[in-house]
């Protein structure tokens, strides 16, 4: 068989190779329209008694990639991907039976939410450094961020976000950069009651449960 016939058999089997490794790829960098889900999330806003907080969670969902995002079954300890905030203060302002919770940042002019990724995940609610193990992808500034708290005990929270910085790693083995999904995004998540943290530095926990909606932007 000639050199030309083997590049013309090779040239169709090539491009099918190609469209099924993309087809079954588990990250698609493209970005998202506005609007979009960009992730799922759970978590918890820890306080405490000078109401002083902190944020610690893990993703349930990224856009774009389909392989599990648990290391075994689906919760806290086997999150592959985890968020913690710079601690910050709370400010109330009341308005009849409801309370809006602002949050401000205790340096810098804004609260800074970091993003890591954790190929061995071991987190636990009552060690709140756990959920910054691994490596850090990304940081965003939080913007604007409110929570409605309304009787008997539950919290409606929106706020923006700004990708500040970021870093490619790598996962289920392909690159992935949270800049591919855009520059800015929305939050908003639900909250219930406090309990009790299991924290000395946070003796309360307040879980919620959210989603980031993509903006736009470059």
């Amino acid at each position: 068989m000639g050199f030309g016939r083997v590049v013309l058999w090779l040239a169709p089997l090539t491009v099918f190779v190609l469209c099924l490794a993309r087809a079954q790829s588990p990250y698609s960098p493209a970005r998202l329209s506005p609007g979009a889900v960009a992730a799922q999330l759970h978590g918890r806003a820890l306080v405490d008694l000078d109401l002083t907080c902190q944020m610690i969670g893990y993703y349930t969902s990224i856009a774009g990639i389909s392989s599990p995002l648990f290391s075994g079954e689906p919760g806290a300890a086997n999150a592959y991907f985890t968020f913690r905030s710079a601690p910050f203060r709370v400010e109330v302002l009341q308005n009849g039976p409801m309370a809006h919770l602002f949050s401000r940042p205790i340096s810098g002019d804004s609260v800074l939410i970091e993003l890591f990724y954790d190929d061995t995940p071991d987190q636990d609610y009552r060690d709140p450094e756990s959920f910054s193990d691994g490596i850090r992808i990304a940081v965003f500034r939080v913007r604007n961020g409110m929570t409605t708290a309304l009787p008997p005990a539950l919290g409606v929270n929106a706020g923006s976000m700004e990708l500040v910085s970021s870093r490619a790693f790598t996962f289920a083995g392909l690159t992935v950069n949270i800049a591919d999904f855009g520059q800015n995004a929305t939050l908003r998540f639900r909250s219930t009651e406090p309990e009790l943290s299991g924290t000395s530095r946070f003796p309360f926990a307040i879980p919620f449960a959210g989603t980031v909606l993509a903006v736009g932007g470059q």
